[in-house]
């Protein structure tokens, strides 16, 4: 941007995310965005075998492998193809993430997340132009739905592990409403 100053950078240890070529680095934070992370590590287990992470992480085959992950979810505005030698792919396209529907992508991706937990460790990612709100929204849904997490505690429990991983608001009343529905945590034939 013409006229912007440069972004600052202070070097971290190995395996904190840092963009393309610049790992090992992080912004430092500017003073009218206090409230955003400064550093998202590239992939946080964030439940037993289940990881949240960056797009980094799932291009990475030594951490897809010393995770022993199985499954990637990758979930975006509109993901781009994953070329991963793993089990499981699944893409998520959420389109707008201030107005999109998030609970009729989720059946499909959660017995994805199952499937791929019967073999090894699943990891949901961001794509690197979206921020990790709609992967939170999925790991979050899988938490409530499959691991028995209550409503109060899963996000607590993601944003624990993963501080850069918050839902943002659209995602966050879909998944508390969705807690209310009878057919909770299964969906309407009608989704």
């Amino acid at each position: 941007i013409h006229g912007a100053q440069p972004l600052q950078m202070e070097e971290l240890s190995p395996g904190v995310y840092g963009w393309r070529g610049a790992e090992g680095l992080r912004p430092i934070a500017q003073s009218n965005q206090p409230d955003i992370p400064a550093i998202a590590e590239l992939i946080t287990e964030i439940h037993p075998k289940v990881y949240l992470g960056l797009r980094p992480a799932a291009e990475d085959t030594d951490a897809v492998a010393a995770a022993d992950i199985h499954c990637i979810i990758t979930v975006g505005s509109n993901p781009k193809p994953l070329h991963a030698d793993v089990m499981i792919k699944r893409r998520v396209c959420i389109g707008d993430f201030d107005k999109a529907a998030l609970l009729g992508h989720l059946p499909i991706v959660m017995d994805a997340i199952d499937e791929g937990l019967s073999e090894g460790g699943v990891l949901i990612h961001s794509e690197d132009e979206d921020d990790e709100c709609a992967a939170t929204a999925v790991a979050v849904g899988w938490l409530m739905a499959r691991a028995g997490v209550s409503w109060t505690d899963a996000p607590l429990q993601v944003v624990r592990q993963r501080p850069s991983a918050v839902l943002n608001k659209n995602f966050e009343k879909q998944l508390r409403v969705w807690t209310t529905w009878k057919e909770f945590p299964g969906l309407p034939d009608w989704m």
